[in-house]
């Protein structure tokens, strides 16, 4: 994980690895700096600004007798939790990190546990009786540091106060999938021009779908695309958009969110795919048909002169239906196109485009047939026969 190393309170001098802090303690060196637990951050003027979050919590025991900092020393590197322990600058003192679980946004609950925690146990008072997740820890020289980049994660619960303990991943352990989430998004969007950030948020949906953690897909994305507050927002904002569409529709294996789209067979289009899932998850959310203008298709699926083609494959296969409705926009009647599906075309298109359709159908078919009775008035009693 990356730290951020400052010259004084609101000068950074640059990011490095923490094992790298580690190492500059065990040997003396840069002891005139400090540098920020909390993770990668950026100074505008005396407003700072938290970029990737560690999730790293500092406490601090000053004022140790020194025949009594040995045995301190010892009894808090035997918690599980305890990911690195060292003598202050003074050397007076105890600095501990802990890793935890806490998302950006909640460092001062992660704080407010883990002191409770270990002040319970040391049965000794922090010093530095302070959330700030800005706050910075000068660099010392203690050659005996303790640093066990395996520790256990202290995992917050927001509901209660008991401590749970899970096992640590580090990034290393998310890089392949990383590499082949980017390598997909290449075949999706370039990075470049205005498709920049277009390209960080559709990677940042692969990484979501591929079950990398946010605050590891912001680490390994920004180690490839540069460190900034605009690339941060766009990530948070591509993880939220999914939490919310899995919250509320769990049980859909759709990807049109780019979830499933690797499990169709290489001559299938990209844009087939899109579409074909799009028109099935359209029917389960609207229930059936759903008016869609040319422009929507256009602005909602980024599918352009593939679209006309590929509704009319749809339509000749017998799996979507299309009609001209009229709409009201205002005062005026507006032409439109309505379009529904056949449910029964799905497990055969399903079958011919995907690699295993399996998985899919088993979440799909179920909800299709739920819709197919609304709509032909089924009522309780006959689902219950």
């Amino acid at each position: 994980m990356k730290v951020t190393i400052f010259k004084n309170p609101n000068t950074i001098e640059t990011s490095v690895e923490f094992y790298q802090v580690v190492n500059a303690i065990k040997r003396g060196k840069h002891q005139n700096t400090a540098f920020a637990p909390s993770g990668v951050i950026t100074v505008s003027g005396n407003r700072k600004n938290l970029l990737i979050y560690t999730g790293l919590v500092l406490l601090s025991f000053d004022g140790i007798l020194n025949d009594e900092l040995d045995t301190l020393f010892k009894k808090i590197c035997e918690i599980l939790t305890t990911y690195c322990c060292f003598k202050n600058h003074s050397g007076n003192g105890i600095n501990v990190l802990v890793k935890t679980d806490c998302l950006d946004g909640h460092h001062k609950t992660a704080y407010k546990q883990v002191v409770e925690v270990y002040e319970n146990y040391l049965g000794l008072k922090v010093s530095n009786n302070n959330p700030d997740k800005f706050i910075l820890c000068h660099l010392s020289y203690d050659q005996n540091i303790y640093y066990n980049e395996k520790s256990n994660i202290f995992q917050i619960d927001f509901k209660t106060r008991n401590i749970i303990i899970t096992e640590v991943q580090s990034i290393d352990s998310y890089k392949d999938v990383f590499d082949d989430a980017v390598e997909y998004t290449k075949k999706i969007v370039f990075f470049e021009g205005d498709k920049k950030n277009e390209f960080i948020y559709t990677l940042a949906k692969n990484c979501y779908n591929d079950g990398i953690p946010m605050v590891k897909a912001l680490e390994l994305i920004m180690s490839y695309y540069g460190h900034s507050l605009i690339i941060k927002g766009i990530v948070k904002r591509a993880y939220k958009k999914l939490r919310q569409f899995n919250n509320n529709y769990p049980n859909i294996a759709f990807s049109v969110y780019l979830k499933n789209l690797r499990n169709y067979k290489e001559n299938i289009p990209l844009e087939k795919r899109v579409m074909f899932e799009f028109f099935i998850l359209t029917y389960v959310l609207f229930e059936g048909k759903l008016n869609f203008s040319e422009d929507q298709f256009r602005q909602e699926l980024g599918v352009y002169y593939a679209r006309i083609k590929i509704i009319n494959e749809f339509i000749t296969s017998g799996f979507l239906y299309k009609e001209k409705i009229s709409v009201f926009k205002g005062n005026k009647k507006v032409p439109k196109n309505s379009f529904t599906i056949n449910p029964d075309m799905v497990p055969k298109l399903a079958e011919l485009y995907m690699i295993d359709s399996s998985d899919f159908l088993k979440h799909v078919m179920p909800l299709l047939r739920t819709i197919q009775k609304k709509l032909r008035g089924y009522g309780l009693a006959d689902e219950m026969e």
